[in-house]
């Protein structure tokens, strides 16, 4: 996905849902979620599900801990939401170079103008989940594999939209839960 799709995505987030962010963590976690594309380690190390697995694992238990700083843990949140959006785009799940990179670039531009027009119409609302934080990285190795399945049938848009919407707002309820949880 493109940085203002990632960018768009978390600020919609942030405007449909109830959290408890402020200025300063709502800010951290836009920012995070665009942050793993300006790092110049994304031409060398690809945010593809093979490759950025176990960081985005160390992400995932930091943040569930709680020991840590809040306002990291907001950065730390929109990294995470960056690479589990990443997970479930076409692009991010081929092998081959032939054609890859203008490829790559044109579906994502495909890609931001549908997010923009389902964003615009849908929002991005979280719905309650029985899910534990811990359980989310189990659920989502097993969309990822659905997701696969189904691209590898069939590659499209819409089906990107749907698993990165599905994940992206259980991600920002189960987190938005956590905090709520840890300070009350």
């Amino acid at each position: 996905m493109k940085k203002r799709t990632h960018y768009a995505l978390s600020r919609q987030l942030l405007k449909d849902n109830r959290h408890e962010f402020g200025y300063i963590e709502s800010a951290l976690y836009c920012f995070g979620s665009i942050f793993p594309d300006c790092s110049p380690l994304c031409l060398i190390r690809p945010h593809m599900f093979t490759v950025t697995n176990h960081k985005t694992k160390k992400r995932m238990v930091k943040l569930i801990s709680g020991r840590y700083n809040h306002y990291a843990d907001c950065f730390r949140l929109g990294c995470l939401s960056h690479h589990v959006a990443d997970y479930f785009t076409a692009p991010h799940n081929r092998m081959g170079m032939a054609g890859f990179c203008m490829d790559h670039r044109g579906y994502e531009m495909r890609l931001h103008d549908y997010f923009k027009e389902s964003l615009k119409e849908e929002g991005a609302h979280s719905h309650a989940v029985s899910m534990s934080t811990i359980s989310f990285w189990k659920n989502m190795e097993l969309k990822h594999e659905d997701y696969l399945d189904a691209i590898a049938k069939e590659e499209s848009i819409e089906t990107d939209y749907e698993f990165i919407m599905e994940q992206m707002t259980t991600l920002f309820w189960l987190f938005a839960e956590q905090r709520q949880v840890a300070y009350a």
